[in-house]
């Protein structure tokens, strides 16, 4: 009557992105490990394809999800265009897992059961957190089965859902423990009480030692199991010495076992808690391409399976993603006698079987070797081959950056630096790896982190002389300028970044393109809308020389032109601008900026007034809750709040803005000194003026913090509205004086002056004139509205030369 999806985490997996839930989906699909990547690609089109049978998008999802699972789909027509776009990726692709959900629950509950969670790796635990609240109120029950040891790296893990429900396993009881005896020795026809109560005394109520202990026990003939009734020889009890600790019940078990089964046990270990039979084939010989395992190490498997000490994994899930042509998978039973048995292998012998580990990795996981390269550089680091593991720790660090596992990139990316540090001939791989770093840092919003990375990365480069290099490192810190607000800063990277990109000598350079894209951005929240046209213009021209990016550059560069057009008031060539980069974004598949441009296409028509921004909005919006782009949602949602003011449908604006407040949080976000000041609007429409004053401060503080000048003239301009109304009504802020109308107009006023931005000023000449009519100085008021009337005539912007005619 239910649905059942399961997985299951190992150690090895441990820093393999999305393992978990890439196992969740093998599973239920059937998905192989000697499949090839083309068949694992069809079965898992096919499964997902099955489960959402009335989702006319379905195919493209399934892409996405198993794009993010590793397994592949870079020529798929849906991903081909936004392969670099990492974030999109993963959000969409999380929001398309969430859909498979809804869409699996919807003709039945639905049990998902996870195992060994404490080996989960971070992405797959990441994407748990934020898969479950969207799946809340669906007939669904996650049983989640994990060691403690989950809790030391995630604390709180699972703990923000209401239903959420911990169950601890404590130890055995006495009685519980006599219980697990009796039913060990079930076969015999009586069981001592010396030697029962010597079990539950030493075990302490751990099952598992109490199981070992047993077998240890076996192993020494103290219980006889050669006939089917099993047996106890008393006469030796007296005679055991019992480890006193569970290892060393591990240990004594291990030391028991033929000197063969202990030799095969400590190369499994070498190989990790999962393991292959053609693995420890090659640990034994070197030979790494050995097709078969001969007679002996067969039957030295099945021996260790027959003990208990290991099994044979029935289904070969996905843990390990190798496309293993025949070989059968192993693991050992319990992860600390894996443990146990690899602390026992002499340490000569260790790097022999890491580097003969890791080559026989790299020969069987073929065109997927990427999926493992994490665990190759660890068996080649412990194996002593520092340049070896730190080529392979980079290419893992890469490859999690791609499936946006930030925290695993992290990771992997400092330990190649950190490797590489003491091989100097590692110089221009560490490159990648430092640009790498900074990016995910970057990403996760740890600044400073991602400055002293850029920062070091540019010093390298310039050791190496090289320039191209260098220009990469400082756009990067340029990005990360634009993101704290220091848009000067984010100006300066630029330049510096533009001369070595010259001096490098390739004026068609990405490097070039992106210290372009990157000055005409500052300028243009710096409020030279001129500057960042022309630097729109040269991005544009330079464009069609960047091969595979040129249709990415272009559709940027217009949306730069767009930017600066509306700032000017030239409305017009903004649109045709803005309709230019759509079409570009659509044919790249680029949802995410395809939802940008239909936002901005509203923003043109709000800015020149036209109640149709809140359509258009409307359907950016649309595209950011289809592809789960939650940064677009705030954007387009703060925007449509705004377009809402322009139908003075003040009590949905204020609802949509505070909605905006709310998804934010203590969060930093760029556009919140406009939200404020839509928020300001809203609440002034309404009559509730200390609200507004408040919401009018908060936007104006925030413009000054990151010198947004545009912001800023809009910041002024709205606290100037909420102190004339305050006058008007004859108000007082409680406890602080209310600003000068005049002189906020007048700031505003200077503000739009400075940077050209026309339609604004005349929005401030119309507020201003407002005031001064009412102030009793019609004169004046009449002489800033015909300013405005005529501002608005020139940028033929109707709907406000009806706004000021009924004002007059």
């Amino acid at each position: 009557g239910f649905s059942l999806f399961r997985g299951r985490a190992v150690e090895n997996t441990l820093r393999l992105p999305y393992g978990l839930l890439r196992d969740v989906f093998a599973l239920l699909f059937a998905i192989h490990e000697s499949d090839t990547s083309e068949l694992a690609r069809e079965k898992l089109v096919a499964g997902v394809v099955g489960m959402m049978p009335h989702d006319t998008h379905a195919t493209e999802k399934a892409h996405f999800i198993g794009h993010l699972l590793g397994l592949d789909f870079s020529s798929s027509a849906f991903l081909r265009g936004i392969l670099e776009d990492a974030r999109q990726i993963h959000d969409r692709a999380l929001h398309y897992l969430g859909q498979f959900l809804h869409a699996a629950a919807a003709s039945g509950p639905v049990v998902v059961l996870l195992e060994d969670l404490h080996w989960a790796d971070v992405a797959s635990l990441d994407a748990l957190v934020d898969l479950l609240p969207h799946v809340s109120e669906l007939p669904m029950l996650v049983v989640a089965v994990a060691r403690p040891t989950l809790f030391e790296r995630y604390p709180q893990w699972g703990t923000a859902y209401a239903a959420h429900q911990r169950v601890e396993l404590s130890l055995l009881s006495e009685d519980a423990s006599r219980q697990l005896v009796s039913e060990i020795l079930k076969r015999a026809e009586s069981v001592p009480v010396a030697l029962r109560d010597m079990v539950v005394r030493q075990a302490e109520g751990n099952p598992f030692y109490l199981e070992e202990l047993i077998k240890v026990l076996i192993s020494d003939r103290v219980i006889l199991t050669d006939s089917t009734r099993w047996s106890i020889n008393v006469s030796r009890l007296d005679a055991i010495r019992v480890p006193p600790t569970l290892t060393g019940v591990l240990q004594a078990h291990l030391d028991s076992l033929p000197s063969e089964e202990r030799v095969v046990l400590q190369q499994a270990s070498v190989v990790g808690r999962v393991f292959w039979d053609e693995a420890v084939r090659a640990l034994q010989t070197g030979d790494t391409m050995a097709a078969h395992v001969d007679d002996d190490l067969a039957a030295i498997l099945r021996a260790l399976e027959a003990r208990e000490l290991i099994f044979e994994r029935a289904h070969a899930g996905s843990q390990e993603m190798l496309a293993l042509v025949g070989g059968k998978e192993y693991a050992f039973k319990h992860a600390l006698f894996r443990a146990v048995t690899y602390e026992t292998v002499l340490k000569r012998e260790r790097s022999l079987y890491h580097a003969r580990a890791a080559a026989w990795l790299e020969a069987h996981s073929g065109a997927r070797v990427g999926e493992v390269a994490g665990l190759i550089g660890e068996h080649a680091e412990r194996a002593g081959e520092a340049r070896e593991a730190a080529l392979w720790y980079g290419r893992a660090g890469k490859q999690a950056l791609e499936a946006y596992a930030p925290e695993t990139a992290i990771a992997f990316f400092r330990r190649a630096l950190e490797i590489a540090v003491d091989q100097p001939d590692l110089g221009a791989d560490s490159i990648p790896w430092y640009a790498g770093l900074a990016k995910v840092l970057w990403m996760r919003a740890r600044y400073p982190e991602a400055i002293q990375t850029y920062s070091a990365m540019c010093a390298r480069a310039e050791a190496m002389a090289d320039c191209d290099a260098q220009a990469r490192a400082w756009n990067g810190l340029a990005g990360v300028h634009e993101r704290r607000g220091d848009y000067r800063a984010m100006f300066e990277s630029t330049q510096h970044a533009e001369a070595l990109a010259l001096r490098a000598g390739d004026v068609g350079s990405e490097a070039l393109a992106t210290a372009y894209f990157g000055q005409g951005l500052a300028l243009y929240r710096l409020g030279d809308a001129q500057g960042a046209l022309a630097l729109g213009e040269q991005l544009l021209a330079l464009s069609d020389s960047l091969g595979d990016n040129a249709a990415y550059m272009r559709a940027l560069s217009l949306k730069m032109l767009g930017a600066a057009y509306d700032m000017l008031g030239r409305f017009e060539e903004a649109t045709q601008c803005q309709e230019q980069a759509l079409t570009l974004a659509r044919a790249l598949g680029d949802r995410r900026n395809e939802g940008a441009m239909l936002n901005n296409l509203g923003e043109s028509a709000r800015l020149r007034g036209d109640p149709v921004a809140v359509e258009r909005l409307l359907a950016a919006l649309d595209v950011a809750h289809e592809i789960g782009d939650r940064d677009g949602e705030i954007a387009r949602l703060s925007n449509l709040g705004g377009a809402r003011l322009l139908q003075e449908d003040y009590v949905t604006a204020e609802a949509d803005l505070r909605r905006v407040l709310e998804m934010v949080g203590n969060g930093n976000w760029f556009g919140l000194s406009e939200t404020y000041r839509f928020l300001a609007e809203a609440c002034l429409g309404q009559g509730k003026l200390e609200e507004a004053l408040s919401a009018a401060r908060r936007a104006l503080d925030l413009a000054r913090e990151i010198g947004y000048q545009e912001l800023l003239g809009g910041g002024w301009r709205v606290l100037g509205a909420c102190a004339a109304r305050l006058e008007q009504e004859g108000q007082r802020e409680s406890g602080a004086s209310v600003p000068d109308p005049r002189s906020c107009f007048a700031a505003s006023l200077g503000i739009f002056i400075e940077i050209g931005a026309e339609a604004e000023r005349a929005r401030t000449l119309r507020e201003w004139g407002r005031y001064e009519i009412i102030q009793g100085d019609p004169q004046k008021g009449v002489s800033f509205w015909e300013e405005a009337r005529a501002i608005f005539e020139t940028h033929q912007m109707p709907c406000e030369l009806a706004r000021t005619a009924q004002f007059t």
